[in-house]
């Protein structure tokens, strides 16, 4: 069966029938499964998840926990709806007695079997399942005894460094009508449940135990405090931030007994058993200690903290349970594998901080009691966090507890269906957190056309007076706008280039507007390296801080294809290694690229990464022009009501749900439909314009078009090795020797193994309906031929889509959409802003 299912019919058909206040979580990364420490789990907003990656989701509806965590663990089980069975027809049997309701192959000759219940299984039920299943006659590995494990999507790839190349999964069998009740499943593959239900009963006093009970001790419900209080019937009121109102115990003792000014602190980072004061003068030498004392509360119960009780062969319960407290206390996120907090220094902008491993003993200690057996009295007594509980958290190769942050939102947010999170705070279904004031924004989700025009009109202000080259460029601005506004809520973006000629144009104006769109917070120049190393090391420091932009400014060269770079703009997540940590960690992408420089572009992969918005004063000196307006400090004053109207402008394209004839941005489907779709829906030319442009430019490509047209000149279709065109370029055609000796010249000769290397390079690549392909006859060289392709597109070719009849002339769509290949002057539009009417 080839794979003709989506991965979101998949999950419908397997979780519709789940209660409306559960989840469904899944996953999706790049590389090796093998080499990652953490998997971060995302979850499922109904829409399709794509596949080109490794694709996985959780076999149990989750729910928050009781602290209102969401997550992939234990405490979020809601009910497990299908149970699957790894590694069959290898590691475990494939002589299966009941139908699978489905079948994935996901290496050759190696299956995932999947059995869906009629009604989701508890928790009990669950686990006892799934140690039969693992015990039971090789029916799965060892790994099936979790109860909110992964299984994969069909809808994706298994790029394990075991494989020799990445395999695509197929879903060989698909029988969502085959579904199991629990007895028919433990029936049919003759498991035994009753063997793996009893529990463990301690030897002297037959009561229930767990081994993690005299480990940790999770904080109590109410504070022992409070509690005391209000037994003694001495509590009157909350006054908010951690202070309470009481009757003071020594009331009696008062003037004429006077009922008033007595107060309760909650334990704090500086009084950690909390704190008492009362106003009458009588009370003045009693403290915290006295109201303890009087209430029969310890100082271990008055600090309100979970226990950690340290013994040998605990240290996996520790561990766990230490980044559970971290979780609890809604300070502490993961990202890619490594801890972070979220913090606003006075005056800066609101980023991720990476907590480093010296820092969590501190921290630790501060969030729970540690105590340790004293061999001598026989006494618990207090301990700092231990140094090896800190290192095997900072080290976990996942975290079960941290929520996974994905994003730091300055502004409202769209979730992937494109309704808008106004909200402040974490959002477990985004992971992301917002840091902004929700009052100051009015996001139109439904707008009218005068509310789309003048949305349009006061962000086209701001670039009313800088001098484009072509509309293309115009229309690239705004690009860069839209995108500044939605970056947190695309999960890749391409980055922006705004060149000039020479220096003066308006290239960090620009870069300015589009920072503001995207935060109000300062944003540091970084420089370009050549070097891959160097690079990798400034790029993931910044993104660990989940910056909103990532500025490169006047850079002195074209922006190269370095590996790491090209990975940050169109994956997620990039992998590297901390500064001087032995731990690789993988954090989010979603910050905006911006680059600007003078006369340069990209080259190479950067090609496709990178929308190119062009400059031209077209005068002597740029920077010596008169311009009538600031729009600049207007914005910055003004924030929340332009990025209000960029993000108005999106969601009434997203209202509106026509595609725009054009060819598709492959690698970045989100940002194609929600940014370069509603730039052109608004009556603006497409922003990838220069983009397709420049890489006709590219020298690379200049090399390839006259290679393969010399090549066929000399050759015909007859393919010839390297060694065969320095031949014939010694001998006969000066022209071929001139353009290898480009490609391939080393001290003044042309170099066989660096030409065969450079034509391995661009195999496949095409020019003008022309391409080099490599001849599959055994030959001990490797021959190419310049082959051209039949029925080829070029790219100035516009291909039709559903919605664009060939025999439409005029298109309207909300009044802004012109005829075609036209474009609006924006210049002749009245644009009303603050400071005036701009004809």
């Amino acid at each position: 069966m080839s794979n003709q299912n989506t991965n979101a019919e998949f999950l419908n058909a397997i979780f519709g029938n789940r209660a409306s206040d559960t989840r469904v979580v899944y996953c999706r990364f790049p590389g090796d499964p093998h080499q990652r420490k953490s998997w971060p789990h995302s979850v499922w907003a109904y829409g399709d998840i794509e596949g080109g990656q490794n694709t996985y989701f959780g076999v149990a509806a989750v729910k928050p926990d009781k602290e209102g965590r969401l997550g992939r663990r234990k405490d979020n089980f809601a009910g497990l709806h299908c149970v699957m069975l790894d590694d069959v027809g290898t590691k475990a049997n494939d002589d299966l007695p009941l139908t699978p309701s489905w079948l994935i192959e996901t290496s050759p000759g190696n299956h995932q079997a999947g059995f869906i219940f009629e009604q989701p299984i508890e928790l009990a039920e669950a686990e006892a399942l799934l140690k039969a299943l693992t015990v039971a006659n090789r029916l799965t590995d060892p790994g099936g005894q979790n109860v909110v494990r992964w299984a994969r999507l069909p809808v994706g790839i298994n790029s394990k460094g075991t494989l020799a190349e990445p395999f695509t999964c197929e879903l060989r069998a698909w029988n969502p009508e085959s579904r199991y009740r629990l007895d028919e499943l433990v029936s049919a593959l003759g498991l035994d449940l009753l063997a793996h239900t009893a529990t463990r009963r301690s030897r002297k006093s037959g009561v229930q135990t767990d081994p993690g009970d005299t480990v940790y001790t999770p904080r109590a419900e109410s504070n022992p405090v409070i509690t005391a209080l209000q037994a003694r019937n001495l509590y009157k009121k909350p006054l908010g931030s951690g202070k309470h109102e009481l009757t003071c115990p020594w009331v009696a003792e008062h003037t004429d007994q006077a009922d008033s000014g007595t107060v309760y602190f909650e334990p704090d980072d500086n009084f950690v058993r909390g704190g008492f004061k009362c106003q009458h003068g009588h009370c003045a030498s009693r403290h915290i200690n006295e109201l303890l004392s009087l209430l029969g509360v310890t100082d271990h119960e008055a600090k309100h903290k979970p226990t950690f009780r340290i013994s040998g062969g605990t240290l996996h319960i520790a561990v766990n349970n230490a980044e559970r407290v971290m979780a609890e206390t809604g300070r502490y996120f993961q990202q890619g594998g490594a801890i972070v907090s979220v913090m606003t220094p006075p005056g800066g902008e609101t980023a991720a901080r990476h907590i480093r491993k010296e820092a969590l003993p501190f921290l630790l200690t501060g969030h729970a009691s540690w105590l340790r057996n004293d061999a001598r009295s026989g006494e618990w007594v207090p301990i700092d966090a231990p140094n090896k509980v800190c290192s095997g958290l900072f080290d976990a190769p996942e975290y079960l507890h941290l929520p996974a942050l994905n994003a730091i939102a300055r502004q409202p947010y769209l979730r992937p269906d494109g309704s808008v999170v106004t909200q402040a705070g974490f959002d477990p279904v985004t992971g992301t957190f917002g840091a902004f004031d929700a009052r100051l924004f009015n996001v139109i989700e439904n707008p009218s056309e005068s509310e789309i025009q003048s949305a349009l009109r006061q962000i086209m202000a701001l670039v009313i007076e800088t001098s484009f080259a072509t509309e293309a460029d115009k229309a690239a601005a705004l690009a860069a706008f839209l995108t500044a506004a939605a970056r947190p809520s695309l999960p890749v973006a391409p980055g922006f280039l705004f060149n000039a000629h020479q220096p003066g144009s308006g290239k960090s104006y620009l870069q300015d507007l589009a920072i503001l769109f995207a935060t109000d917070g300062d944003v540091a120049s970084a420089t370009l390296k050549a070097n891959d190393d160097e690079m990798e090391k400034s790029i993931l420091a910044t993104l660990l801080r989940s910056p909103a932009v990532v500025r490169f400014d006047e850079a002195q060269g074209d922006i190269l294809p370095i590996k790491f770079l090209v990975s940050s703009l169109t994956s997620e997540h990039v992998a590297g290694r901390i500064l001087g940590q032995s731990k690789v960690i993988a954090p989010s992408t979603r910050s905006l690229f911006l680059f600007a420089g003078n006369n340069i572009q990209p080259v190479g992969d950067m090609l496709r990464r990178v929308l190119v918005c062009n400059l031209d004063a077209k005068v002597e000196n740029p920077e010596s022009r008169e311009f009538k307006h600031d729009p600049l400090t207007y914005l910055r004053d003004h924030r929340a009501e332009y990025v209000s109207a960029a993000l108005t402008l999106i969601c009434a394209h997203h209202q509106a749900k026509e595609r725009m004839p054009c060819r598709p941005l492959n690698g970045f489907p989100r940002w194609d439909e929600w940014i370069r779709q509603t730039v052109m829906w608004l009556g603006l030319t497409d922003p990838c314009t220069s983009m397709f442009a420049v890489a006709r430019t590219d020298p690379n490509h200049e090399r390839l078009s006259e290679l393969l047209e010399v090549w066929g000149e000399c050759f015909g279709s007859e393919p010839k090795a390297a060694r065969d065109a320095i031949k014939r370029a010694d001998e006969t055609s000066q022209r071929l020797k001139a353009i290898l000796l480009e490609i391939a010249g080393k001290n003044g000769e042309i170099d066989a193994t660096k030409l065969g290397y450079w034509l391995k390079r661009n195999e496949g690549k095409v020019i003008s309906g022309k391409r080099f392909e490599r001849d599959e006859s055994k030959s001990p060289f490797a021959k190419y031929a310049a082959r051209i392709l039949p029925n080829f597109q070029t790219d100035e070719q516009t291909p039709k889509t559903p919605t664009t009849p060939s025999n439409e002339i005029e298109q309207s769509t909300r009044g802004y959409r012109t005829t075609r290949g036209s474009t609006p002057d924006r210049e002749k539009v009245s644009v009303i802003s603050s400071w005036g009417e701009i004809e």
